[in-house]
């Protein structure tokens, strides 16, 4: 009787304080912020939605908490409340079998959405909006830099000193640029959060959703954008490289912004054509991933939308089968 009573509003699941800890770890943490969504749809997928409820509910009381003693504000309960709401999002396509790219591309939409209200609201309401906290958080940064000038160009060298150089001398044309592209940005940075976590979820619940989940994650790693696509993004490119002979710096930035809009997309179709080179040269596993992510953050996503546009016309899969059938 005493563990019926128990089940009433814990889940039996007995790993769900691992899940709910690791989701608390990721949103309080900087840099991990973005994957809360992932443990939390684990609890939910594993403990189901009913029995979800009260771990979910500690979860957010904690956020407040912690938020609220530690900085004198909600923002870290408002970040779980936004990953949750993601999560559950992520959880209903999974229960209604819904279709995994369009689920997707709309949920992405719906994010962004979401996200954009409070940023117009805030740019309208707040004296010098979006533009002045770009700015007061840049001469943040440029005030650190100058206290600690002489040990970041011993440490970092030849392209701090041109960081440095940027921030001092063009802080004011920075600040306008990042204004101008703010939105633009924030779209990408939406589909790349949700791709992020997409991939992370459906690879971890590949082998429990094969049996009734008629998708595959392998559709987000593998995907092509429409080759209808291709000619705007090709027409903004030029004018992205060549523009700033004719076209007027914020005209530029606008041009700019809507290039890394589809820019994203192709950065997504590049990273299958990685991927499919990784499959070319037999590296799996741990050294796959250990290789990718060295890769990426060693500068190579500077170069996958490229190579994501180039796919559309030379096909890279099939050139890498006809080079696997010649061996």
């Amino acid at each position: 009787m005493k563990n019926q009573k128990k089940n009433l509003f814990f889940p039996s699941f007995e790993r769900w304080p691992y899940f709910l800890i690791l989701s608390l770890f990721f949103n309080f943490s900087l840099i991990f912020t973005f994957l809360t969504p992932f443990p939390l749809v684990m609890l939910l997928y594993f403990c189901g939605s009913k029995k979800s409820i009260a771990p979910l509910s500690l979860g957010l009381i904690l956020s407040g908490a912690f938020s609220y003693f530690t900085a004198g504000s909600y923002i870290s309960l408002l970040q779980y409340l936004f990953s949750l709401l993601v999560a559950s999002s992520i959880y209903f396509i999974i229960k209604k079998k819904l279709s995994l790219l369009r689920s997707f591309f709309l949920l992405g939409h719906l994010v962004f959405a979401v996200v954009l209200l409070p940023s117009l609201y805030f740019n309208a309401m707040e004296e010098g909006g979006i533009r002045g906290l770009i700015s007061e958080q840049m001469n943040k940064i440029t005030s650190e830099v100058e206290k600690n000038k002489t040990a970041i160009l011993e440490g970092q060298g030849e392209q701090a000193r041109e960081m440095m150089d940027l921030l001092t001398n063009s802080s004011g044309e920075l600040v306008n640029q990042l204004a101008q592209t703010y939105y633009f940005y924030l779209y990408a940075f939406v589909f790349l959060f949700l791709w992020w976590n997409f991939v992370l979820i459906f690879k971890s619940l590949h082998s429990f959703l094969r049996h009734h989940y008629p998708y595959s994650y392998r559709e987000l790693l593998y995907f092509k954008v429409s080759e209808y696509f291709i000619w705007p993004t090709l027409v903004l490119l030029a004018f992205y490289l060549f523009g700033d002979t004719f076209l007027a710096k914020d005209t530029l930035y606008l041009v700019e912004g809507l290039f890394y809009c589809g820019a994203i997309f192709y950065f997504f179709q590049g990273i299958g054509v990685f991927l499919e080179l990784l499959d070319h040269l037999k590296i799996f596993g741990m050294i796959r991933t250990f290789f990718m992510i060295g890769s990426i953050l060693f500068g190579l996503w500077k170069v996958l939308p490229l190579v994501g546009v180039l796919d559309l016309f030379l096909n890279f899969k099939s050139l890498l089968k006809k080079v696997s059938k010649k061996q």
